[in-house]
């Protein structure tokens, strides 16, 4: 082999075989610092919900324009995994499909209330009749076309 180093006739570096144990080590490392700099450079940052703080379903597809994209608020029972949460609907769920949610704290009869709920009175108000007014067409001005001014008509 012709280079511009002298390498002819040399002998190649002996390297000792790795166990399959040293050898999974290695790319364990390898995986973390792919995986470090990976997450550096997209600004990905680590999801953790507490057991018992209340967070929300990404509900999957393409909704109607009046459905919410998340569901009701749900609690945290139990952390399984790094990113894996069970939830109070029985239903294991990774972090990924998972909102917080904030709520006011308090529930009653099983149905939790956001903070931004406004209470709506138990008495509903009676609705006032509602005053439709005909709507009318504009008319169009046409101008009598100028041709017409000429033509005898019998």
């Amino acid at each position: 082999m012709r280079t511009k180093l002298h390498v002819a006739g040399r002998p190649l570096p002996y390297s000792a075989p790795l166990s399959s144990q040293q050898v999974a080590i290695r790319v364990g490392e390898k995986q973390k610092k792919s995986k470090a700099h990976t997450d550096q450079k997209r600004g990905a940052t680590a999801v953790s919900f507490a057991c018992g703080s209340y967070v929300r379903v990404k509900k999957p597809g393409i909704l109607p324009k009046a459905q919410c994209k998340f569901s009701r608020p749900l609690k945290v029972m139990e952390k399984r995994g790094q990113y894996t949460y069970l939830l109070s609907d029985g239903q294991w769920w990774n972090a990924s499909h998972l909102t917080p949610a904030s709520l006011q704290g308090k529930e009653s009869d099983n149905e939790l209330l956001p903070l931004d709920f406004e209470a709506t009175p138990a008495i509903p108000a009676v609705p006032q009749p509602v005053q439709h007014t005909p709507h009318t067409r504009p008319v169009r001005l046409r101008r009598v076309p100028e041709w017409t001014k000429n033509v005898v008509v019998k």
